[in-house]
């Protein structure tokens, strides 16, 4: 009586548990699942930041030929001077701007946060410094200024008018980049475009109609591209 027991206990314990080679086969195969869903989870994620990246410069673009309506085809200027003649309103401190884009513009407060969901999400660094201020946009996206001249009295413009332009849709407005500013040539290290999409960047045109290019399509530090990048030529 007492063995046929032990012999249904030990049946019992082979039926219920799992045997080592079982566990091993079947972290195997979870392994190989997650190795497979992986890379693509990773690809959704990439393409997922470069669309939020791209619509957040056709609004830029938008915003920019709004800029045009509301003043007699000026486009916004990428620098200007102050009635004091020495202090400086970049791009993304235009209350005109700001208004345009629904950033909040704070009277007298020329900063360079705006809220991050106007931030590339792929620019890491500066969405993981925001403060509740926003995200530095100078640090993420870049004004081409390729062909702009200081303009307007004492020199306080450096901007561009509609009428100057004979392509819109063949020249960059706005990229990715490190700095507030871009040139096809730069003179400073700062003034250069980030490829942080997967080895690629996006961006604006004149026309607001967004692209991504390759570094080749680009050719920063080179003269190949400059109808792309000369807004004048």
């Amino acid at each position: 009586m007492r063995a046929t027991k032990q012999r249904n206990l030990a049946r019992n314990r082979r039926i219920a548990g799992f045997t080592l080679i079982e566990l091993l086969v079947v972290i195997s195969i979870i392994s190989l699942l997650v190795s497979l869903l992986l890379p693509s989870l990773s690809a959704a994620r990439d393409e997922t930041r470069r669309t939020v990246c791209l619509a957040m410069l056709r609004s830029v673009g938008t915003a920019n030929e709004m800029y045009a309506g509301e003043f007699p085809d000026w486009y916004i200027p990428q620098r200007h001077y102050k009635a004091d003649g020495v202090t400086t309103i970049n791009w993304y401190q235009n209350s005109m701007c700001r208004r345009l884009l629904g950033v909040a513009d704070r009277t007298g407060v020329y900063d360079n946060r705006w809220p991050v969901d106007f931030v590339c999400p792929a620019a890491e660094k500066a969405v993981s410094a925001a403060t509740p201020e926003g995200a530095r946009v100078a640090d993420v996206c870049g004004m081409n200024f390729t062909g702009m001249v200081y303009r307007g009295p004492n020199n306080c413009l450096r901007g561009l008018r509609a009428n100057e332009m004979s392509n819109p849709g063949g020249k960059l407005g706005w990229t990715d980049a490190t700095d507030w500013q871009v040139t096809m040539i730069p003179s400073v290290p700062s003034h250069l475009v980030d490829f942080r999409h997967k080895g690629r960047l996006n961006v604006v045109f004149y026309d607001c109609h967004t692209e991504v290019k390759s570094p080749q399509q680009l050719d920063q530090g080179g003269t190949t591209q400059r109808a792309l990048w000369d807004v004048k030529y």
